[in-house]
């Protein structure tokens, strides 16, 4: 039963490419005496002569044009509608199939049966985990995909690609165009594609496919057994696995590779530990590893046997609790080498636990013995919860290649919804929808009607609700402090493809509730209008695990409130959007529930639990250095990232995340939190190479303290340490191109004071270095997440804790010089001085001395994200110099300051400007939870002469009493604090 590299799945993580199974088909008879067909020919078939009309042949029309071959398939009837993901034929199992199989040579000694290349319309069940339930009814068209498979000469199929084929003459050949298409209409299903050598002489032979009549597929004209189609594995093979103690053998010559080609597995139990005893067609002395063909943290040879050690396909992932694996992954530091070395020297072994969604953990080691001389290998592990009844299917990989398996899972998977709706219940820009009123919703979250307009690329959307309130109350007892209140989204799939984006949805138009409402003041009233709701849309994408996609903020959006015509009203631009594209609503109220017209993207961002009720504090990072971040407006302490420090020795990383406040006990396993879900995470990400084109957006590993709510705990509420066993666990993650999550095996520490509030991970990075940038985020499902990030070096050089002393801070009309000058810090925000007075009017003036201020800056620099403050010089005030007070864990209660915002639209489009012509100077309020308030602007002088900035406003309730802190700050490069005078550099106040 051999495999090949044709349909991507995340069965696992460890094995992060899945494999097609054949279909078994009528066997055709010889072909040697049969008139070929030729492209440009039109033939027909008998009717009625399988059983299901809808994969009965009446005719087959073909044309030809230039290589471009067009197949007509005429059937004897096709519904409007199909059943697709059947639950008794599992997941993986080619459902549905129209193919034809191309001789393009018109040689019978080249390809099975001679035949090179196939082109199908197909449905594979579960192919996609965005698709919909199982055992759901939909039109073809919107299930059925359309592929160019070029068949291998041992019969596996791989999918064809833009490359350059070189031939064994020297020659080369272009292999795929891409252009593959699938129309259904009335009794037909055309497929298209470019043939590469394709000619008017080439042979051509069709047959259609069900499972369900796996016995009656119609064929016109002979085609020898290709029959590796182009299915994932299932068990529609009919060979099921076996207990521990069987033996089991496989066809021999039914994969290329020798060394994958199974013949034989033998295994035996003791106790708990499972051994397992291949035997292959021929295993050599030595392999190549770190291939260049492979990938970059890609598996590239894994031998294993799965485990459903408690015989229930419900639970593992698709009922495989345990995975024991001899395998390689081409790491970066090693990627590309072209090791050769012999299997055992090189391939590590080890148990894993498979959890649903793709995600499995490293128990522990096993052991494993390889033979060249009798072509043997063998592994032994001990598997949690085995028995003799256990059943196991095996099963050999090999990046970019094919794969060999051996038994299967029978009764087959459950298929599990990931779907939020049907297949229709979309609706394109241009249409309206109406809905039904409400008698439980209030009113300003019952829509009405939904009316949407395209105007090229500009998406408006009109939301008519029962009413628009001329007043809503915010901050309302009961509602999180971190959570959003009020949203009204719209999810937009550009280009209407369901496997793109997240849930098929690459972007969110939103609108919500500002930070005002936040203001500390519970149950206050606040105008409905404009003015005080947050427009914005955002940009989805999917990392390969489901509950952990990625968004990002794409741009401001525009908003009208209409309290006479009940309506609220978004704007927004969209690349690519068409009157194709796909549109679904969501209205939201954290207290009053929620609305949700079409098939909206899992990950709404104001659905209540939502992982994107949050912010992110970005700041820069790099390797022996500290980072700071201000505490954050909406965040739990948990999470709430005040510093980061980082050392590296030899390869050892060491990160320590100084939190705002680590409890005691955290509860695991919350309401609200889905099972599988990421609940918990403290992460660093590493760029080794410094390369952005390598790893994930340029980062190769991941250093994680993370925790998964397993299904069973779900809604358990759980009060616990984070590091009590059974909880948080600490990982070493290898980071690919699509996000894809490898599991590396090493030993990471993770050490936290709830004291001292920090968490410290430590673990050994391949290939890194000093400069390597690094990324740190922290994350919680409920409640948002913060990252820091970027390829800058800086520094804090002084700490406010370091100035506990009374006697120490600095009050206004006292001058502080710190002598000090930094080897670290750019000139613009090292500063040398820092002086300040009431004024007669009760104004606080500041002047910031640094060590230069140029005469221009640059501004909106490559590698600062948009909505992210690019530079600051602040002052920060504690009026009653009480640091119980005010912000949390600073004490104080206001600033001033004069700072630049990069704008979304303006991010990367670097500008050198005057400083005074670039910052803003703002009067802020800080509330004890950390909720900052814009109270007005300020008045600021910038002297690039002088080397000032100087900041004037009015703060409620200062002395000369009060405390003040003074920071600049640059993301790419750092910042400088002054806190106190004792130890500010020169010593001293006057």
């Amino acid at each position: 039963m051999k495999t090949a590299n044709c349909v991507r799945f995340l069965l696992a993580v460890l094995l992060l490419i899945s494999a097609s199974t054949p279909v078994l088909a009528q066997t055709p008879a010889q072909c040697a005496s049969e008139e070929p067909i030729r492209p440009g020919d039109t033939v027909t078939d008998a009717v009625s002569d399988v059983p299901a009309a809808h994969v009965d042949i009446t005719e087959v029309e073909t044309s030809l044009t230039g290589e471009r071959l067009t197949v007509v398939f005429h059937l004897r009837d096709l519904p409007e509608t199909l059943k697709f993901n059947r639950t008794e034929f599992g997941r993986g199992a080619m459902e549905y199939a129209w193919e034809v199989a191309i001789d393009v040579d018109n040689d019978l000694s080249t390809g099975p049966g001679g035949f090179d290349m196939l082109l199908s319309a197909y449905h594979i069940t579960g192919g996609s985990r965005l698709e919909p339930e199982s055992d759901v009814l939909a039109s073809i068209g919107a299930m059925v995909k359309a592929s160019l498979w070029e068949i291998e000469p041992d019969g596996s199929i791989s999918t064809v690609t833009y490359t350059i084929r070189q031939l064994a003459d020297g020659s080369s050949r272009t292999v795929g165009d891409g252009g593959t298409t699938v129309h259904v209409e009335a009794d037909t299903i055309t497929i298209a594609d470019v043939i590469p050598g394709i000619t008017s002489t080439s042979r051509l032979a069709f047959e259609t496919y069900d499972v369900q009549f796996a016995g009656g597929a119609d064929q016109i004209a002979c085609h020898d057994s290709y029959r590796k189609s182009a299915g994932a594995w299932g068990c529609n093979s009919g060979a099921v696995m076996i207990t521990p103690g069987q033996t089991a053998t496989d066809e021999v010559f039914d994969v290329s590779a020798a060394y994958l080609d199974i013949v034989e597995a033998g295994t035996s139990l003791s106790g708990e530990t499972l051994t397992v005893s291949f035997r292959f067609r021929d295993i050599p002395e030595t392999l190549t590893f770190n291939r260049t063909s492979t990938s970059t943290n890609s598996m590239e040879y894994s031998w294993g046997v799965m485990v459903d050690a408690d015989g229930d396909p419900k639970t593992g992932d698709g009922g495989f609790d345990y995975l024991l694996s001899a395998h390689h992954i081409a790491w970066p530091d090693n990627a590309g080498d072209n090791t050769e070395a012999p299997i055992e020297e090189v391939a590590k072994v080890s148990v894993w636990k498979m959890e649903p969604g793709g995600i499995t953990t490293s128990l522990r080691r096993a052991s494993l013995e390889v033979s060249a001389e009798t072509d043997m290998m063998t592994l032994s592990g001990r598997i949690p919860g085995i028995t003799p009844d256990s059943r196991l299917s095996f099963r050999t990989f090999k990046h970019l290649g094919v794969s060999d398996e051996l038994g299967c899972q029978e009764p087959p998977v459950i298929l599990k919804s990931s779907s939020r709706c049907d297949v229709g219940g979309t609706i394109t820009p241009g249409e309206s929808v109406i809905d039904d009123v409400s008698d439980t919703l209030p009113a300003h979250v019952d829509v009405t009607e939904i009316s949407t307009f395209l105007s090229e690329e500009t998406l408006t959307v009109v939301f008519h609700l029962r009413d628009v309130p001329e007043e809503l109350t915010f901050n309302r007892s009961g509602v999180l402090k971190d959570a959003l209140e009020y949203s009204w989204e719209v999810s937009i799939d550009v280009d209407g493809d369901r496997e793109t984006g997240v849930g098929g949805f690459e972007y969110i138009l939103f609108a919500a509730d500002g930070p005002f409402s936040k203001s500390g003041v519970r149950d206050r009233s606040v105008a409905l209008i404009a003015d005080n709701l947050i427009a914005s849309s955002w940009y989805l994408k999917s990392t390969g695990i489901a509950s952990f996609p990625e968004i990002d903020i794409f741009g401001w959006a525009r908003i009208e409130v209409s309290t006479e015509e009940d309506t609220i009203t978004l704007s927004g631009e969209f690349p690519g959007i068409t009157e194709e594209s796909q549109l679904a609503f969501g209205v939201y109220d954290h207290l009053g529930g929620a609305e949700e017209i079409g098939c909206l993207t899992p990950f709404g961002i104001g659905r209540p639990h939502s992982p994107f009720q949050n912010r992110s504090d970005w700041s820069a990072v790099t390797l022996g250095r500290s980072a700071s971040a201000d505490v954050s407006y909406a965040l739990v302490g948990h999470i709430d990232i005040r510093g980061v420090m980082t050392a590296v020795e030899g390869e050892t990383l060491t990160v320590t995340l100084q939190l705002r406040d680590i409890p005691e006990t955290l509860t695991f396993a919350r309401t609200g939190v889905p099972e599988d879900a990421l609940e918990y995470s403290w992460e660093v990400s590493v760029d080794v190479d410094a390369d952005s084109k390598t790893g994930n957006g340029g980062y190769d590993y991941m250093l994680s303290a993370a925790y998964f709510v397993p299904r069973l705990a779900q809604g358990s509420n759980t009060a616990a340490e984070i590091t009590q066993p059974g909880f948080v666990r600490a990982s070493l993650w290898g980071l690919d191109r699509k996000g894809y999550r490898v599991l590396a095996e090493a030993d990471i520490d993770v050490e936290v004071s709830a004291a001292g509030n920090t968490i410290t991970l430590s673990g050994e990075i391949p290939g890194i270095t000093e400069a390597s940038p690094l990324k740190v985020r922290a994350y919680d499902y409920l409640a948002g997440s913060v990252e820091m990030s970027t390829h800058g070096p800086p520094l804090m050089t002084l700490a406010v804790d370091s100035c506990r002393s009374d006697s120490a801070a600095i009050t206004p009309g006292q001058r502080v010089v710190d002598d000090a000058v930094s080897d670290k810090l750019p000139a613009h925000v090292d500063i040398t001085e820092v002086s300040s007075e009431l004024t007669g009017s009760g104004a606080l003036a500041v002047v910031l001395h640094l060590r230069d201020i140029p005469e221009t800056l640059e501004f909106n620099r490559k590698g600062v994200s948009g909505n992210t403050q690019e530079y600051r010089w602040e002052v920060s005030v504690d009026v009653d110099n009480d640091r119980e007070t005010g912000l949390t864990g600073m004490g104080t209660e206001y600033s001033l300051s004069a700072g630049h915002f990069v704008q979304p639209w303006a991010s990367g489009e670097a500008a050198h400007l005057p400083v005074s012509q670039a910052v803003e100077g703002d009067f802020w309020q800080l509330g004890p939870d950390g909720i900052g308030i814009r109270l007005s602007g300020i008045n600021i002088d910038v002297s690039p002469e002088e080397n000032t900035i100087t900041l004037i406003g009015h703060i409620p309730g200062i002395t000369s009493a009060s405390r003040l802190i003074f920071e600049a700050y640059d993301v790419l490069n750092g910042s400088d604090l002054i806190a106190c005078q004792a130890l500010s550099g020169s010593g001293g106040g006057e």
